[in-house]
């Protein structure tokens, strides 16, 4: 049992990283001059990583 919370602390952990790191990348393409499909790409990603996570 306290290893499956560790697991899950462990994975949140890498699962919230990802997602700041895909949020930092979002406002990285807002702010330049990057097409919309890179932006659409990225939310695609975040939405892909959600559905696997169920936190």
């Amino acid at each position: 049992m306290k290893y499956t919370v560790c697991y899950k602390l462990v994975l949140r952990n890498v699962v919230n990283e990802k997602y700041n790191k895909d949020v930092n990348l979002m406002t990285k393409i807002k702010s330049g001059s990057s097409s919309l499909f890179q932006l659409r790409f990225v939310v695609r990603m975040i939405q892909f990583g959600q559905k696997f996570v169920p936190f």
